[in-house]
């Protein structure tokens, strides 16, 4: 996913709220999304659940991006020595944050993170001089901005070393912006453009969290390149719906 993005590709995950099996990380894996988002913020998801989740993507070659709930070492740490690709910090407003994201995801000498074998090295034994500049490289750091203060101190943000990605939260965003789910408002628009501005000059990736195709489109041609694409239960009921639909009109059903 870290190439891609250095690359200069759209990177397209579904967002995971609410069915955690592994299998669902397989299936996601198989139809060839590039990243799992993780949502910890708004949903309760125990950590044997949250591992086992990261191992499905994991075996089916799609990475793992866990959203933090709160600026928090335990759970950056356990996330990554869990097995994920990277960690989303949830409401960033200033440069400071990132900078002590950073540090608890890097090891010595970009952080601080603790030395640990387990799902991380896919249980190899490593010692740290072999692990820790791969993982280093290829640990992926997101921040996740959804307040007017954070797009005003977007720029600096996007300074804090090794930011890899910034996604706007749009529900959020809109609000604290004082438009509420009008993501064309003029006020939403320019606070995107803002972002984009800001990462191109930074050499941060822009990101928009996503409610459908259609969605997407708009922001991919707006210079967005990672999107999270709706949520797991959302894609489901909404082909389960448009199926169920299909067969009654066959049978004359309203």
């Amino acid at each position: 996913m870290k190439k891609d993005l250095k690359d200069g590709h759209v990177v397209i995950g579904p967002s995971i709220a609410e069915l955690y099996t592994p299998v669902l990380a397989r299936l996601f894996g198989r139809v060839g999304f590039d990243w799992l988002h993780i949502e910890l913020e708004h949903v309760l998801m125990d950590e044997e659940q949250l591992y086992n989740f990261i191992a499905g993507g994991d075996s089916a070659g799609i990475p793992s991006i866990v959203k933090l709930p709160e600026l928090s070492r335990n759970f950056v740490c356990r996330s990554l020595d869990g097995g994920a690709a990277g960690v989303r910090l949830t409401w960033v407003e200033t440069r400071q944050e990132m900078e002590k994201l950073v540090a608890w995801a890097k090891y010595p000498p970009d952080g601080i993170r603790p030395f640990w074998n387990g799902a991380n090295t896919e249980y190899h034994n490593k010692p740290f001089t072999e692990y820790a500049p791969i993982a280093n490289a290829n640990t992926i750091v997101m921040a996740h901005v959804e307040t007017s203060k954070g797009i005003e101190n977007i720029d600096e943000i996007c300074k804090a070393k090794n930011v890899d990605v910034a996604i706007i939260g749009p529900s959020d965003l809109s609000i604290s912006l004082g438009v509420p789910d009008r993501t064309d408002d003029p006020r939403f628009l320019e606070a995107a453009e803002t972002l984009v501005r800001a990462c191109e000059s930074n050499k941060v990736v822009p990101g928009m969290s996503c409610s459908s195709v259609e969605d997407a489109k708009k922001w991919i041609s707006r210079g967005f390149r990672c999107l999270d694409l709706s949520s797991e239960w959302e894609m489901l009921y909404s082909k389960a719906s448009d199926e169920l639909k299909e067969l009654r009109k066959v049978l004359g059903y309203t």
